[in-house]
């Protein structure tokens, strides 16, 4: 009990964009990357302590349940109604306080993205830029196939189903989940983009024996993306490719573009699997390489 009243205390104590990323599980806003990465480290430690609280509250719950047992046991063969009216009761106490806390404990966990991910990818970028340049982050760790991400459902016409199928509809989603922006040192801005694809389908069928069965098969695509904007005295002189984009600005500059393309079958999307830092790394090389230094005469 005391862990819960604390680990409500330290919920409380975070700041109003930290209580978004856990309870809303998203956030946008620029700061520069040192106070980007503070933000990140109380969350951890926000999540820590929730985490081990929330192990001991699934804990407890067995040790409650176990303990009921017994008394309801011992109650029922002594033919002792009072032993088993108080088992019940410490019982249904226990979990009436124990349910709800265990519920928001969940709904408070810190998406493990955030310290595995963004964290050092923030980190990274923070040795090319000013100390205070400021780093605009946009994070969406809210579920990529919510309703509000739908780009289109489409129901396959009955003629065009196998004979057992009853029914399918076919579901994409589009989650833009993480967008990281900011001046480098060298007056060149990044913009490096994470989005994905999840391409649902709920298929509904008929067995043999006339039973309906139910199931959803999920497919994810995931676009990964650098932008690089030249600074003064720099232009781009690298050559499309398909790897390389280059993108004319309406000033008449160029900037940019490397991406990456992966896709994930239905056994490894389901889980959402978590992006390559490498990925990031080699795209961002990648889009320097095709930027020169202007010679002045």
């Amino acid at each position: 009990m005391k862990n819960i009243l604390e680990a409500r205390t330290r919920f409380k104590a975070l700041g109003t964009d930290e209580q978004a990323i856990v309870s809303q599980r998203h956030c946008e806003g620029t700061r520069t990357p040192t106070e980007w990465l503070r933000l990140i480290d109380r969350l951890i430690d926000f999540d820590r302590f929730a985490e081990r609280t929330r192990r001991g509250v699934r804990g407890f719950f067995w040790i409650t349940l176990v303990c009921a047992f017994v008394a309801l046991i011992v109650g029922v063969n002594s033919g002792n109604s009072l032993v088993l009216a108080v088992a019940g009761l410490a019982a249904l106490a226990a979990f009436a306080f124990l349910l709800p806390n265990w519920l928001w404990l969940r709904s408070v966990d810190v998406p493990d993205s955030l310290h595995h991910y963004a964290a050092p990818l923030i980190a990274i970028l923070r040795e090319d830029m000013k100390p205070e340049a400021g780093l605009t982050c946009v994070l969406d760790f809210s579920e990529g196939d919510a309703k509000a991400k739908e780009v289109r459902a489409v129901k396959v016409p009955k003629a065009d189903l196998p004979s057992r199928t009853v029914s399918r509809t076919n579901f994409l989603y589009r989650n833009p989940w993480l967008t990281l922006e900011g001046p480098l040192v060298d007056g060149s801005r990044l913009r490096f983009e994470i989005t994905d694809f999840h391409h649902v389908a709920k298929v509904t069928k008929r067995s043999r024996s006339g039973k309906i069965k139910r199931k959803s098969k999920v497919k994810l695509k995931r676009i990964s993306r650098v932008t690089l904007r030249p600074g003064d005295g720099l232009s781009v002189t690298a050559t499309p490719s398909p790897l390389i984009e280059i993108a004319a600005r309406s000033d008449g500059s160029q900037s940019i573009r490397a991406r990456k393309i992966e896709a994930f079958p239905s056994s490894i999307a389901a889980a959402t699997p978590e992006p390559n830092l490498d990925h990031f790394i080699a795209l961002t090389g990648l889009a320097m390489q095709g930027i020169t230094r202007v010679a002045h005469p």
